[in-house]
């Protein structure tokens, strides 16, 4: 089966599909990842041959209303053609702005469309897109409640990717990797692929009044705010119990999940 992965921007939305794209490609299937170019996606080796499209036009900050529709009717073109090219036989979307031109695409087509929504409160994009799916994968029961009426859904749960789960790995060699203490009580913070700002600003000031002996922390800042962090950490001299990071692929990732006996993170895909 000729299978096209859409959904990226975000790791929420990017990860997912990739899980997916990987089990598929065990059993023999043929894979095209369509993104975004300004996305997360970009940045990454993905693991499938992939092409990345300019959406630039369609991220929030960058909509207005003269220039959108030309922006989206792109989008649509470009991703229309990369599926004829692909002879694409079904999509698998898991939401975000990025999936919808290509969902619209192969809407066009008349092509099979799954959806997945790892939310209990469907994002924007996955209610409008249900209309159009043949199947929508949810994590949460709660989530078909937001879902249009008739909608075929079936609960799959969240895909997670083999790499992250790296129980070979004792806690202590895990801390030790990120050049924490082996034996003190870890506090992983996880703010998702971007960052969470605030987040970032309760934990410093958190871990200023917490005494290092007593517990460690390894927190993820987002790409964008690692440096404001960083530069906050050193002049309250946070360096001996606390490691941020602004972001960790797959493999270290289930790392930072083996080296934490606690995880602080907020809401989202």
């Amino acid at each position: 089966m000729r299978v096209v992965l859409a959904g990226g921007v975000t790791g929420g939305h990017l990860f997912p599909a990739l899980c997916v794209g990987e089990a598929l490609k065990r059993v023999g299937a043929q894979l095209l990842y369509l993104g975004a170019r300004h996305g997360l996606e970009a940045r990454l080796s993905l693991p499938f041959d992939a092409l990345l499209l300019d959406m630039n036009g369609l991220r929030p900050a960058a909509r207005r209303a003269w220039r959108l529709p030309f922006a989206l009717w792109r989008a649509v073109w470009e991703a229309k053609d990369a599926l004829q090219q692909f002879n694409a036989e079904l999509l698998f979307c898991t939401g975000g702005y990025s999936s919808v031109p290509v969902a619209l695409a192969m809407r066009t087509l008349r092509k099979p469309i799954v959806l997945l929504e790892p939310d209990a409160f469907p994002g924007r994009a996955n209610r409008w897109l249900a209309r159009f799916a043949s199947r929508i994968c949810v994590n949460f029961e709660e989530a078909v409640a937001y879902l249009p009426r008739g909608s075929q859904t079936v609960r799959t749960g969240l895909p997670v990717r083999h790499s992250v789960c790296r129980v070979n790995i004792s806690p202590e060699e895990a801390r030790i990797h990120f050049g924490l203490r082996p034996d003190l009580f870890t506090v992983l913070v996880v703010g998702g692929s971007q960052g969470a700002q605030p987040l970032n600003e309760v934990v410093l000031s958190t871990v200023q009044h917490i005494p290092a002996g007593e517990m460690q922390w390894l927190h993820l800042t987002g790409e964008a705010h690692y440096e404001m962090v960083r530069a906050t950490a050193d002049r309250l001299a946070l360096n001996g119990n606390y490691c941020p990071l602004p972001f960790l692929e797959a493999e270290r990732m289930g790392l930072a999940y083996r080296a934490a006996d606690v995880v602080v993170a907020r809401g989202g895909a």
